[in-house]
This record gives C-alpha cells, structure tokens and sequence, in this order.
C-alpha cells in the first residue's frame, strides 16, 4: 500500500471516528423546546466528497464506514444522536446501499440522526452569488425534505475558506425555517451582513447559525 493511500485512509478514519462538539444540536434543538440553556454535544463526520482520493473511495470507503460504524453507535448509546451534512452522500446512500438508507430513515425519524448543512455538497461561499448558495440551499433542503420529512437548519462549514459576507443574510432568507439562537459562549461577536442582518458566528467549528435579528 503507497503512503499517499493509507495516509488517505488514516485520515478518513478519523474523519469518521472522532467527533465534534456542537454546542448547538441544529435540527434536533429546533424541535424541542426548554426555559433553560441546554447543552448538547453531538458527533459528527465532515466528509470531502472528492480531495485527495476518488469518489469511488468515497462510496466504498467512507461513506458505508460513517453509515455502519454510526448506526452501531446508535444501536448501543441510547442517547447518541449523529448529524451528517451533505445532501449528495445521502444521495450516494440510498443508490449503492439501500438497505443501510432505509435504517438511515428509521433514525432519522427516531430523531437520532440529523441532517446537517443544508446544501447539496460543500461549497465557495466567497465567489458564487447569494442567489446561487439559496438555490443550493433549496435543493440540498429539498432532497431532505422528500426523502425524510426534515430539513437543515443550519449553514455548516467546517473546510472554510472565509466568510462571505451574504451569509447572515442567506441564513435568513426563506430558504431556511424559521428559529433563533442564543449564540455559542466564546465564539466570535455575530457576523453582520451588508443589510445589516447579524447571524452568530462560531469560528472554532466554522459555522454559521441563524440567531435573533438585531439592530
């Protein structure tokens, strides 16, 4: 095996096996409702769709690894809850692993799976015009909504190349369902749109979360 392949299949492993913190839980804090700050922590895997491999290891490799090794998870911690982005890996999920999409449904219904991201795939948030990302965000929260009921909340970024600076405002648009957030202790002060619509922003985790509108 080259190194140029297991350093490549290392680094998937961890993108699959490690986690993030989330003080946020997204989807899953947007349906439930508390008079206290509760905090969540929720794992994730942020999978390149295409970078340093082809997506055929993508779908034979990561994809069935982050589906399987997740639903063991899920099977054995009765309060795991994952989120995963990307509209197109579920796409790939349901054509070359039926059977393990149709188990990706029942938890999602059961509220242990999240999706996340609310595009089709990861993207330039700096080049593409606002117009574009809420057309993305359209589709990838459509392809969810279909298949699961459910849609993306939040706009997530965790390969991010700066900041464009639509982004509060596309988290505002109609594209997304309507919700507030408190904000996340110690992130960066809420990022302020040209239209002056401000949307909290936490650098650590790359992501950018509908918040309350103030002026």
């Amino acid at each position: 095996m080259s190194a140029r392949i297991s350093g490549r299949r290392a680094w998937a492993s961890f993108a699959i096996q490690n986690c993030l913190i989330c003080v946020a839980a997204g989807a899953i804090s947007s349906q439930l409702a508390f008079s206290e700050p509760t905090l969540y922590m929720v794992g994730t895997a942020h999978l390149d769709t295409q970078w340093q491999w082809t997506i055929k290891n993508s779908i034979e490799e990561a994809i069935y690894n982050t589906l399987t090794r997740n639903f063991a998870h899920i099977n054995k911690y009765p309060n795991y809850v994952f989120s995963f982005e990307g509209a197109f890996r579920y796409q790939l999920a349901r054509e070359y692993y039926p059977a393990l999409y149709d188990q990706l449904k029942l938890h999602v219904a059961n509220n242990r799976w999240a999706v996340s991201g609310s595009w089709v795939d990861a993207v330039d948030v700096n080049i593409p015009s606002p117009e574009s990302l809420i057309r993305h965000t359209l589709y990838g929260n459509g392809f969810w909504k279909k298949e699961f009921g459910r849609t993306s909340v939040d706009i997530f970024m965790p390969d991010c190349f700066g900041f464009g600076f639509a982004l509060p405002t596309i988290a505002a648009s109609k594209a997304f369902p309507p919700r507030s957030s408190g904000g996340v202790p110690g992130a960066a002060p809420p990022h302020r749109a040209v239209d002056r619509r401000r949307r909290f922003l936490d650098c650590r985790r790359a992501a950018v979360r509908p918040g309350v509108r103030r002026r």
